[in-house]
C-alpha cells in the first residue's frame, strides 16, 4: 500500500516528477486541480492558483526572459520571435533594440537580410514589388525558424506591409508575435525628414502607405501607436504581451 505524500510544485506550478500520480489535497481546492491552460493533464495534478501559465487568458502564452535557461524544460514556455512591422521610420529599429537590449534576445535589423538589387532600387526611389519582396521575405523567415529551432526568443525588424507577407513570416503558425507600430502620414514624414543615411527616401513613404494592410484581429498581433518616446513605447509592448523577467 503506498502512503499518500506532500505535493510539491516546481515555479510553474508543475508537480514534482518525484510525486505520486494520485491528486493531492488542496485544502479544499481540489475542484482546482485539471488540465489547466498550460496543458498539464489530470494525470499530472497541479495547483493553477500557483501556475504562472494557467493565470493567463486561454491561449495565451507569458514570455519569460530567462525561460530558456530556466533548467525545468516542462516549465519553461515555448519560444517567441518578435516581429516589429510598420511603413519606414515609424520607429521599428529603436523599439527592437531596446527591447532585445531589455532581454538579451537575439536581434536582426531586417533591412540588412534585403538583396542588393532592392537597396538600389529603393535608393534609386522605386519602390518594390511583391517579387522584389520574395527573396527577402524568406531570409527574414528563416531567421526566425533559426531562433524557434534554437529554442530562442528574438527580436527582429520587418516592414512586413501586407498580410501575406506576415503569412509568410509566420508560416508555421506558431512561435511568432507582431508588434505593429502604427502611426499617420504627416507624423512619420516629419520623423523621415530627419533621418540621414538610410537607402529608403522619404518619397517612398506614401508607396508604403498604399501597400500598408493593416494586422487583423485574427492574426497574432499588438498594435503601439507612435507618438510616446521610445522608452514607453517599449513598456506598453512589455504590458501588453505581459513579457517577464
Amino acid at each position: 500500500m503506498i502512503k499518500a505524500r506532500r505535493v510539491r510544485f516546481d515555479a510553474g506550478g508543475v508537480q514534482s516528477a518525484r510525486e505520486k500520480k494520485t491528486a493531492p489535497d488542496l485544502g479544499g481546492r481540489n475542484e482546482r486541480v485539471a488540465a489547466g491552460v498550460c496543458g498539464v493533464s489530470t494525470e499530472r495534478p497541479h495547483d493553477v492558483t500557483q501556475c504562472i501559465r494557467c493565470s493567463l487568458p486561454r491561449g495565451a502564452t507569458p514570455i519569460g526572459a530567462s525561460a530558456m535557461s530556466s533548467g525545468s524544460a516542462e516549465s519553461a514556455p515555448p519560444p517567441r520571435v518578435l516581429v516589429v512591422i510598420g511603413v519606414s521610420g515609424c520607429g521599428k529599429s529603436t523599439v527592437a533594440a531596446l527591447l532585445a537590449g531589455r532581454y538579451g534576445w537575439p536581434f536582426e535589423e531586417g533591412d540588412s537580410l534585403h538583396p542588393q538589387s532592392n537597396v538600389d532600387k529603393m535608393h534609386a526611389g522605386h519602390p518594390l514589388t511583391d517579387e522584389d519582396r520574395k527573396p527577402w521575405l524568406e531570409k527574414v523567415a528563416l531567421w526566425i525558424e533559426h531562433q524557434l529551432d534554437a529554442g530562442r526568443n528574438g527580436v527582429i525588424t520587418c516592414s512586413a506591409l501586407k498580410r501575406s507577407y506576415r503569412s509568410t513570416l509566420n508560416r508555421r503558425g506558431r512561435g511568432v508575435l507582431f508588434v505593429y507600430l502604427a502611426g499617420d502620414v504627416d507624423t512619420i514624414a516629419a520623423r523621415l525628414a530627419l533621418r540621414h543615411g538610410h537607402f529608403m527616401p522619404p518619397a517612398l513613404l506614401q508607396s508604403q502607405f498604399d501597400s500598408l494592410e493593416e494586422p487583423q484581429p485574427d492574426e497574432p498581433a499588438i498594435r503601439v501607436d507612435i507618438g510616446p518616446p521610445p522608452e514607453q513605447l517599449v513598456q506598453s509592448v512589455i504590458d501588453k504581451l505581459r513579457l517577464q523577467g
